[in-house]
């Protein structure tokens, strides 16, 4: 079995271990505000392994770099899971730091749509009442730094390394850089550069592979300390995440 092949075959066991994990009562019937906030980590963090392993699937040609920005939200859930779970102690702070964060985000909405009300040449009424219930006339909310910029989350969880190796990179292909167009294409000299051609890089597919399902393990492991799933924890995790170092080990 190739190396690739056997990280396909690795995707299964993670699947059955998000069906798993949903089963225990600890996991199923958590109420709480900042819970609620796990819930969706956990959420975005399922829905982009699965879209990442459709995508995978499928014969787009080098279709590990579509998975990119699925890669990003795993790695952002990772970091933030992290971070509740290590201050889960502390979590009236950290509940209040994500109520601030969210009331900024709505504010700094409101505040967009409504320049965009204020230049726009035509009559725009359909925003109205999202920017009297969250801009108009309210003060500016409080910004939670480390929130607002996954680099500053990296470095207060110890993590800057991901953020540095990983994140960044994966930035080029979110946000427009022209430094990843030889990922679409083949580049024949500086000068001429053909869209129509693939080459397939192995190790650049590994590595990814390897990413999301690392990532999506580590989420299910934050998940799993924070929720206090400690039979889960024995049981089903342990084994995948035991056979998941001993792969790790192997593929290069």
């Amino acid at each position: 079995m190739s190396n690739v092949d056997e990280l396909i075959s690795f995707n299964n066991r993670i699947t059955d271990l998000f069906e798993s994990m949903e089963k225990q009562d600890g996991f199923r019937s958590s109420e709480g505000w900042l819970n609620g906030i796990m819930y969706d980590l956990y959420s975005k963090t399922k829905r982009a392994f699965q879209t990442s392993n459709v995508i995978l699937n499928s014969d787009i040609p080098n279709n590990y770099i579509e998975v990119l920005p699925q890669l990003r939200i795993i790695l952002e859930s990772y970091l933030h899971s992290n971070y509740i779970r290590l201050n889960k102690s502390d979590g009236d702070r950290v509940e209040q730091e994500y109520k601030d964060h969210l009331a900024y985000q709505q504010w700094r909405l409101g505040r967009t749509l409504n320049e965009l009300k204020e230049e726009s040449p035509k009559e725009i009424d359909d925003y109205d009442e999202y920017i009297q219930s969250f801009f108009e006339g309210k003060p500016k909310r409080n910004r939670v730094q480390h929130l607002e910029s996954i680099k500053d989350l990296s470095k207060i969880i110890h993590q800057f390394e991901l953020y540095a190796e990983v994140y960044t990179m994966l930035s080029g292909y979110v946000h427009y850089n022209p430094q990843t167009r030889h990922s679409y294409g083949v580049a024949k000299d500086n000068e001429t550069f053909s869209y129509s051609k693939f080459e397939y890089n192995e190790a650049l597919d590994i590595r990814i592979r390897k990413y999301i399902l690392d990532f999506t393990i580590s989420v299910i492991r934050n998940m799993t300390v924070y929720f206090e799933l400690k039979e889960f924890m024995r049981g089903d995790f342990f084994k995948v995440d035991n056979d998941w170092r001993f792969i790790v080990s192997r593929v290069v």
